[in-house]
């Protein structure tokens, strides 16, 4: 592997890098470690343009504020927003995206024109600001904005750089800045968003279509569901894929190689999946069909497999691997295993790095380090259970855990081995309870923002006594057949999960909306 990464690659990769400086290593003089250490101490936090420019990031947050409040006046003339209304509604992407610059380049050059005036700037000027800015894309991402939006005055325009949590810069159409209190939770406004393009526009989107594939043996998942869109809201739904890896024998550290990938990339394929299949459904609704994630001739099954959940939120995944998140290839699964997958304290990742040169750290392994700190996407989990360890035959679907670093369930999936494995296996797993023996029995689905509400349930169909555990949005709440819930400001999913003695389990789920209009408690 040569010493260096090309930028542009990287950029294609990932959208958002580190600066690297001058890393031209066979002309430098310098290895690449005391050149990215120059890089880091005296640059910082640098991204990289639609045009291939870096640029750092305080500057093109400068400039991509400034967009977003020259759009919003703009938009205070009507005619404008029936232009923006139209185009949205006839765009081909399910949301409705656009790219923004060549909308301004094309259909739109009345707004490009409008942004000109107010900047008393020539329509190239404005377009030359753009080559500062990652490409982006101009769409209303909240179904619910979508719905109730036709073109009129009562709309915001927003934007973010980075889904890690920073809260969006909006301005209402007079130019004044709109208070958004969440990356989270959209505000109740209609609200367009300016922000990294997530869609690929270089071609059209490609229809949901059923692919006969039942009698391939491999694994499919046939059920799944998320606790979590992993996106901030101006992201619009979340780009899941499911990630396939094979055990590399006589290797150290359990390597892993990359086998396969589902996800909505794949759509025509036996491994296409999209998890927002419905567009009119929350992401708490589960998917339900049938997608291939492995063949039996992708893999050996004597070896383990394991199989990770991931939110993309830029390149698709394909057969080859490009287009696979950072944990996905044995290179880099060490590394990872020692970042979060939301960039931290750059200063803290550099000297973890600088810290281990003396342990022999390869080229390979220090650049491996800084992409995956400055990566956007999300690991929802790895999924728990037979999929690491052993294979159960004809046994039907199973439920599984995707866990994250820190063992909590952040999603859930039904996964069905189609074949028969040639070694020793370990014991099958015990049946679930009977369906419908787990249930919450006592508490409201809808409930006050801010309060605290009594829920209680039981299991049965298996043997007592039984361990019971509440879930709220996948994380641990409580124990015990009752439970006292605070209920925040957000709707949420309250689950109920049971294991009797033998190991068999089973688990229910209420959706409880958070609403002003519910009434108290009923304790």
């Amino acid at each position: 592997m040569p010493c260096c990464f090309d930028r542009h690659q990287l950029r294609r990769r990932l959208g958002a890098v580190l600066v690297f400086g001058l890393i031209g290593c066979e002309d430098s003089g310098q290895s690449p470690s005391a050149v990215t250490s120059q890089a880091l101490r005296t640059s910082g936090l640098m991204r990289v343009s639609s045009t291939g420019l870096l640029v750092s990031e305080q500057d093109m947050a400068n400039v991509h504020a400034r967009l977003i409040h020259d759009v919003a006046v703009a938009l205070a003339d009507p005619s404008l927003r029936t232009l923006v209304y139209e185009a949205m509604r006839q765009s081909p992407y399910r949301e409705g995206q656009l790219h923004f610059r060549t909308f301004l380049e094309q259909n739109g050059s009345s707004l490009l024109r409008a942004i000109a005036g107010a900047r008393t700037a020539t329509e190239t000027e404005v377009l030359r600001s753009l080559d500062s800015l990652m490409s982006l894309e101009f769409y209303m991402p909240v179904r619910q904005h979508r719905t109730a939006w036709t073109g009129d005055a009562n709309v915001i325009v927003a934007g973010v750089l980075r889904d890690d949590g920073t809260i969006p810069t909006a301005f209402d159409l007079e130019g004044r800045p709109f208070p958004i209190v969440s990356a989270d939770d959209p505000p109740p406004i209609p609200t367009l968003a300016l922000v990294p393009a997530e869609t690929d526009f270089s071609t059209p989107p490609t229809a949901s279509t059923k692919v006969e594939q039942s009698s391939t043996t491999g694994i499919y998942m046939v059920w799944a569901r998320a606790t979590d869109d992993f996106e901030g809201f101006l992201m619009g739904p979340p780009e899941f894929e499911i990630h396939v890896l094979r055990e590399v024998v006589d290797t150290p550290n359990d390597t892993l190689a990359y086998v396969t990938c589902a996800g909505e990339h794949r759509i025509g394929t036996s491994y296409g999946w999209d998890y927002n299949y419905d567009p009119s459904a929350e992401v708490d609704v589960p998917w339900t069909g049938e997608v291939l994630l492995a063949t039996v001739a992708e893999i050996d099954t004597t070896q383990i497999v394991e199989i990770q959940w991931w939110e993309d939120d830029f390149e698709g995944c394909d057969n080859s691997g490009a287009g696979s998140p950072p944990d996905t290839d044995g290179a880099t699964k060490a590394a990872i295993d020692t970042l979060p997958t939301i960039v931290v304290g750059i200063d803290t990742i550099f000297d973890d790095i600088t810290g281990r040169q003396a342990n022999a750290d390869s080229v390979e392994s220090v650049f491996a380090k800084l992409v995956n700190a400055v990566q956007d996407d999300d690991l929802v989990g790895v999924l728990s259970g037979p999929t690491q360890r052993c294979f159960e035959d004809g046994s039907g679907p199973m439920g599984h855990e995707a866990l994250d670093k820190d063992g909590i369930a952040r999603a859930y999936a039904s996964i069905d081995f189609r074949y028969t494995v040639r070694k020793p296996i370990c014991p099958s797993p015990p049946p679930p309870l009977p369906a419908g023996s787990v249930v919450i029995t006592f508490g409201p689905s809808m409930v006050e923002p801010n309060t605290s509400c009594w829920y209680e349930g039981t299991a049965s169909g298996g043997t007592p006594p039984y361990s019971l555990v509440w879930r709220k949005n996948g994380f641990t709440i409580g124990t015990g057949e009752g439970l006292l819930v605070e209920t925040g400001t957000s709707s949420f999913q309250l689950e109920l999960n049971a294991t009797d003695v033998n190991g068999r389990s089973g688990w229910d789920v209420l959706s409880v909306t958070v609403s002003p209009e519910a009434g108290p408690c009923v304790q």
